[in-house]
């Protein structure tokens, strides 16, 4: 149960930054918008890091910028496209993400799941994007 309660906390906390940020996007130059969001992660991620004492990233680290940055432009894009007033174009494309990349995660590890594990991870995929 606690589980289902982080993840809808995590999802409007998610989708409250996504407005919120489109809609200051309105009053402020994207790139203003996008490095302080981007700060805040960063610095979210680094107090992560340091409370939780796992290991560092090392060679992963390089695949771990170019998601950032990918999401980065990503995440300028949806804002722009929301300042502008696009947002019936922008957000269903903007969810659509979720379905890819949760299926990319799900069907590169497929593998290493066990049989039984399969369904309940196609299931996973499908709640993700209708999230």
């Amino acid at each position: 149960m606690a589980a289902v309660a982080l993840a809808l906390g995590a999802a409007a906390l998610w989708g409250t930054g996504d407005f919120l940020g489109g809609l200051t996007t309105r009053r402020l130059n994207v790139l203003i918008v996008l490095f302080w969001s981007q700060l805040v992660g960063l610095l979210g991620l680094a107090v992560w890091i340091v409370l939780s004492g796992d290991e560092r990233p090392g060679a992963r680290l390089l695949w771990a910028a170019g998601a950032g940055i990918a999401g980065a432009v990503g995440l300028g894009c949806l804002y722009r496209g929301m300042a502008v007033g696009a947002m019936g174009i922008v957000a269903p494309i903007s969810c659509s993400r979720r379905l890819s990349c949760t299926t990319l995660g799900e069907h590169s590890s497929s593998s290493a799941a066990p049989p039984s594990a399969r369904p309940r991870r196609a299931g996973c995929s499908v709640t993700s994007t209708l999230a």
